[in-house]
């Protein structure tokens, strides 16, 4: 027997997708200034920040304007963004299959359509952050990633070869953020975000790192990771993108599948492009909106497909808090 698809199912998995999204974000969005239309009167929550709305019309995108940044020495003013919106879906095979999505916010097809939009926040992020930036009067002047904020990727290596992540760049990150005067407030630490065989390979094998007190105190503590070391925080990403060694790192996205969400070396010969910013120098707005639906699909014998759209953007309003470092993971 046929049977229609009410209104309080749609809406019991649209909150569902809320929790599930409040819960767990791209990995970069606790390290992000978070900012919107909406977030000024709504206060921050700890378990997410969407307001809960229902409906919200089919997408499309919205530009923001934001004012001069207060802490920024230069004319930032007019920085703009676009809410890129992204969307996804599956189809129910049977009853049994869309009830269990509705009543159960940890069903496995839910979780995975949220894991895919962590993936494009973090993507969002990270293309923010080095990528160009919108500014200028009418908010259309292309800002490209600063060609001076690039760590020297040869820094604590042997000989001047080409160096992994060490002990050494953590020194030239923290020099190169107090010679460029950016603003490091109490509390307020610098985010430095590598890949794993970065943090668990190249880093665990720098005998200066290993003989370091904050790594000493990890051994004591039974934790034998070091998450918030010299006073940055290490985010561990499988995400970060690659630069060619030939390159200064401004063109990362051209060796950077964003269509896939992936990283890639295309030519073999690439580097991970490491990078680190203040929290202060990124901008994060995610839409206020979260349209979910399900609907039947002829072409699929009437199949339920149920789906989820959500928007995000992420623009740089200050250059000089934002570093690419280098890290030849191949030796």
């Amino acid at each position: 027997m046929d049977q229609q698809i009410s209104n309080l199912q749609v809406k019991a998995f649209g909150q569902n997708f809320y929790t599930n999204v409040e819960l767990m974000g791209g990995k970069l969005r606790p390290y992000v200034t978070m900012v919107g239309d909406k977030f000024g009167s709504i206060p921050y929550r700890k378990d997410g920040i969407y307001p809960i709305y229902q409906g919200g019309g089919r997408p499309e995108k919205k530009t923001t304007r934001y004012g001069d940044s207060p802490v920024s020495e230069g004319q930032y003013g007019n920085r703009k963004i676009t809410r890129q919106f992204f969307h996804d879906g599956f189809f129910s095979d049977d009853w049994q299959d869309f009830e269990q999505i509705v009543a159960d916010p940890k069903a496995p097809k839910t979780i995975g359509l949220v894991n895919k939009f962590r993936r494009e926040e973090d993507i969002g992020i990270m293309t923010g952050i080095l990528g160009a930036a919108n500014g200028g009067t009418l908010g259309d002047t292309s800002v490209p990633f600063s060609t001076s904020n690039v760590i020297d990727v040869k820094t604590g290596g042997s000989g001047g070869a080409n160096a992994g992540m060490n002990y050494q760049k953590f020194l030239a990150l923290k020099d190169a953020l107090v010679s460029s005067n950016v603003d490091i407030e109490y509390g307020m630490k610098p985010v430095m975000v590598m890949s794993s065989q970065q943090f668990y390979l190249e880093l665990y094998n720098d005998e200066k790192f290993i003989n370091s007190g904050y790594y000493k105190f990890a051994q004591a503590a039974g934790t034998n990771k070091v998450i918030d070391f010299m006073d940055v925080t290490i985010v561990v990403m499988n995400n970060c993108p690659y630069i060619n060694t030939a390159k200064t790192g401004v063109t990362v996205a051209s060796a950077w599948d964003a269509s896939t969400g992936e990283a890639v070396d295309y030519d073999g010969n690439d580097i991970r492009a490491c990078f680190a910013f203040m929290p202060h120098a990124i901008y994060h707005e995610l839409g206020p909106d979260v349209e979910t639906n399900s609907e039947r699909v002829i072409l699929k014998s009437n199949a339920i497909y149920t789906y989820a759209k959500m928007a995000f953007g992420t623009t740089r309003v200050e250059e000089a808090p934002c570093w690419l470092v280098p890290c030849d993971q191949s030796i």
